[in-house]
């Protein structure tokens, strides 16, 4: 049995089918929006808790440098540092409290709230660590170095926590942009087949009635319209892309060639510094040999193996050997500073007494002291022994102890100490002297630098004694550091780096 539709039923039909299409496409479209809007939203919190987590990873990643500066203040014997580090990070809390306030409001889950309450407990007992730690009190070693250990484990476990938490929230930043780009994909997808349907059945329509061969031709203008401007838009995201793309390659390009021309300086500079030290070596090698001879020279003068000089002469001969040897002091300083920049000296260490190296030190230092009227005091203990290159370790007490002779008026005072801590050996060369200015405690290890003398004063040197000094002690694996006041005098530290006191040291000192 057949059914025969009127043209009016078919004209009502044609158009409920395209109305009914065009109503679940505008619904599907709706939908699609939607999802697409809240996959935006998600990832949008996902971005928020990120940068969030982010600043609480950098408050811990301050927080595990303040207890390597801690660790380091403590290891040195220098607890009273610990003060000033407290000051220098006590604003990190407040960072982290805020940073911790913003990220909660956001977290959904219970995990997540589990998570950073968790770190903010041990933050909490971080922060009671760190200010028994820095409160000025005095710790025993044993106290201290539990609460450092505490202090690590509560760092790493923080870290592992923070970490943790970003990686969650950045695998939900993923999700939700793997979500967005499949609900826009599956949008148009729907799309293209209900607009081929449409157009599908349009044609149809149009073929079985004739008489609506103008509405039709309408529709059809306007679907191309919208097609020719679609095609427009891709055309124009396809330039954009393009010209994205080509001020990417010219700016990589652009960096490469920058990166280029600075490894060329830097080896520029490399060889120039090479040649330099290399130049400084070879002329100090060279004004040596002739000053040994003019030295040794005017030391036969001196002696008059030949008779008794005039007067003048013998004056004469006097100013020949000191400035001789004030000139051979000056190239021997540069020739080692040439060596260690050049890396051409090696240790060669071995047990000795302190006291045993210092009396020979002594033995040049005491007659330039008496003359001005100087007390040394020698406060090594007898029975001290440590690791070190005896004579690199003699030239340093001979610089330090030279330049506080110089620099003390007469009737002054001079002294060495032991400052050892653990199984580190560490001294303090202290003076009663004119002392440094603030302002230059920071560059009197610099090459060539001289500390500012008072008016009428005369410099002497060449201002590379305390740079040597510097660079023996880093060979050593140890450092150097100055305590001063000016006029009231300073206090050199230098240590020899770990494991350079001898353990028999330690048990004596234990027992």
């Amino acid at each position: 049995m057949r059914f025969q539709l009127t043209m009016e039923q078919k004209v009502v039909a044609g158009f409920a089918a395209i109305l009914l299409m065009f109503s679940v496409l505008l619904g599907h479209s709706l939908l699609s929006l939607i999802r697409v809007a809240k996959a935006q939203d998600e990832a949008a919190d996902a971005a928020r808790t990120l940068d969030l987590a982010g600043e609480i990873r950098a408050v811990i990643a301050e927080m595990s440098g303040v207890e390597r500066e801690l660790r380091t203040a403590y290891a040195t014997g220098r607890p009273s540092a610990a003060t000033g580090i407290r000051r220098g990070h006590e604003f990190m809390f407040s960072r982290f409290d805020s940073a911790a306030t913003s990220i909660v409001k956001l977290f959904d889950t219970a995990e997540d709230r589990a998570a950073a309450d968790q770190v903010s407990q041990d933050v909490d007992a971080w922060k009671q660590l760190f200010f028994e730690l820095t409160n000025g009190a005095a710790l025993d070693e044993r106290s201290a170095a539990a609460r450092l250990d505490r202090l690590g484990s509560l760092t790493q476990r923080m870290e592992a926590s923070a970490n943790g938490l970003a990686t969650m929230h950045r695998q939900k930043l993923q999700d939700a942009d793997r979500e967005n780009d499949e609900g826009v994909a599956a949008a148009k997808r729907l799309q293209l087949v209900l607009l081929v349907s449409a157009i599908g059945v349009t044609c149809w329509w149009t073929r079985k009635w004739r008489t609506q061969h103008q509405i039709l031709n309408e529709a059809t203008r306007r679907a191309e319209a919208g097609f020719r401007e679609v095609a427009r838009s891709e055309r124009e995201i396809l330039r954009l892309n393009q010209d994205l793309e080509r001020r990417v390659a010219d700016r990589t390009s652009e960096l490469a060639r920058v990166a280029s021309e600075l490894e060329v300086r830097n080896r520029e500079v490399e060889r120039a510094n090479r040649m330099k030290t290399e130049f400084l070596a070879r002329m100090s090698h060279e004004l040596r040999t002739p000053l040994n001879a003019i030295v040794g020279f005017s030391d036969l003068l001196a002696e008059q193996p030949a008779g008794p000089l005039p007067p003048t002469y013998r004056r004469f001969a006097a100013n020949i050997q000191e400035g001789a040897q004030h000139l051979l002091h000056i190239v021997n300083d540069v020739l080692d500073l040439s060596k260690i920049e050049a890396g051409r000296i090696d240790l060669q260490t071995e047990t000795l007494r302190p006291a045993d190296a210092l009396e020979d030190v002594l033995s040049v230092i005491t007659p330039l002291a008496r003359i001005k009227n100087i007390a040394i005091a020698n406060q090594i203990p007898p029975a001290m022994r440590i690791t070190a290159d005896r004579t690199r370790f003699k030239q340093i007490l001979y610089n330090l102890l030279s330049n506080a002779v110089k620099f003390t008026p007469e009737n002054g005072r001079v002294w060495i100490a032991d400052s050892s801590q653990g199984d580190t050996a560490c001294f303090c060369v202290g003076d009663t002297g004119v002392g440094i200015p603030r302002d230059e405690l920071a560059a009197i290890f610099d090459e060539f630098h001289q500390v500012g003398l008072p008016p009428g004063a005369v410099k002497e040197g060449t201002g590379l004694g305390l740079a040597i000094t510097k660079r023996l002690a880093d060979l050593h694996g140890g450092t150097i550091w100055v305590e001063s006041n000016p006029g009231r005098g300073s206090r050199f530290f230098f240590s020899l780096g770990p494991h350079s006191l001898e353990p028999a040291l330690l048990l004596e000192e234990k027992a």
